[in-house]
């Protein structure tokens, strides 16, 4: 997965994993994460999971900013994602949607692991008076197709919105999205695509390059850009329904982020 990692333009400048001492961990603070169902989207380029978190009053030290790791497996399919997420102190409905590569994903039984951390920088939501939350669970469910949900990423400072993605008679997508930087931003732009269709598997992503300062490059208010996705080797993509998944971030460590994930019909 692209998703919160950017790491083709080299904007992750720490480790997801926790750089803080071991420390007792009070499990009555730990929040409790149950999957609520799972279904296909995309016929087959994604799997997403509707979960219920529910976190304690006040449980961290920081501003309850949370990370969930999902894995989908099913067969040789293996997928992982990484979604931030913010606890209320009451139930909160979070949606994943796990792009599930060049396998694709098909109806039946899938196993899906979850990990909700709260140290998921190493930074102030670490609380030595409590340490980190890793309360991890395994499901075994059968899922089926679906209706794509919108999933719970939340976008700071910074706005996406794909408004075109269309097939090159090359089998490239050309994907045309409005970025809004309401404040000046150095910022860089991903797209992944996923499409099943007639029984193949196709997947491909690629960052936006800026003509002028490449792939990290300056936003300022709304901003128009239109770059090419091209199919991993040996693959094209078609007509049909896909799944895409794009970010725009300043970097991956509290900072100004947007998302837009969602299911396109690709045009000719």
């Amino acid at each position: 997965m692209i998703r919160r990692f950017l790491v083709v333009l080299g904007l992750v400048t720490a480790s997801l994993v926790t750089t803080a001492p071991a420390q007792a961990v009070n499990e009555e603070l730990s929040p409790t994460v149950r999957l609520d169902r799972a279904w296909i989207v995309g016929k087959g380029a994604a799997v997403e999971a509707r979960y219920v978190v529910t976190c304690p009053i006040n449980p961290l030290a920081g501003n309850g900013l949370m990370g969930m790791f999902t894995t989908v497996q099913q067969g040789a399919v293996t997928s992982t994602d990484f979604l931030e997420f913010t606890c209320t102190g009451n139930p909160d409905t979070v949606v994943v949607t796990n792009l599930v590569g060049t396998l694709g994903t098909s109806t039946g039984q899938v196993t899906i692991t979850t990990k909700v951390r709260n140290c998921i920088y190493g930074g102030p939501e670490y609380d030595p008076e409590v340490g980190c939350f890793n309360p991890t669970t395994t499901d075994v469910i059968k899922i089926k197709s679906g209706a794509f949900a919108a999933e719970s990423t939340e976008d700071r400072e910074l706005g996406l919105t794909t408004t075109s993605a269309r097939v090159t008679s090359t089998g490239e997508v050309r994907i045309t999205q409005v970025l809004d930087c309401t404040s000046p931003n150095s910022v860089g732009l991903t797209t992944e695509v996923t499409q099943v269709s007639g029984g193949t598997a196709r997947h491909g992503q690629a960052a936006y390059e800026d003509p002028v300062f490449g792939v990290y490059f300056e936003c300022e208010g709304l901003r128009e850009v239109s770059y090419l996705i091209p199919a991993d080797v040996g693959q094209a993509f078609v007509t049909g329904d896909a799944v895409i998944e794009s970010v725009l971030a300043q970097c991956f460590d509290g900072c100004d982020q947007a998302f837009d994930t969602r299911v396109v019909k690709l045009r000719k």
